[in-house]
């Protein structure tokens, strides 16, 4: 058997697990899983933007001194670490 094929049956083997999985689950617990799962799709950052408070206080002084910093560094043009390789480093 190819190993695309291969694959493709075991693709289809966890997906019928999974929702053999979902079936013996309460409705609570399927809104959990619903929001891991939603968290897996979108990747973490989106999530926590999505699901974040506003936040509408004022700008404190060590929020200012962090945005000068980035601002300096990029005006030195030093080097800034791709979203893909940070994805990784965190695991998404």
């Amino acid at each position: 058997m190819p190993a695309a094929l291969d694959q493709a049956g075991q693709m289809q083997a966890i997906r019928d697990r999974i929702a053999e999985l979902l079936e013996a689950l309460s409705e609570s617990e399927l809104v959990t899983v619903q929001k891991s799962v939603e968290f897996l799709y979108h990747g973490a950052g989106l999530h926590t933007t999505e699901t974040a408070p506003i936040d509408d206080g004022p700008e404190t002084a060590a929020e200012r001194a962090a945005v000068q910093q980035a601002r300096d560094s990029i005006a030195r043009g030093d080097k800034a670490t791709p979203h893909e390789e940070l994805r990784r480093e965190l695991g998404l």
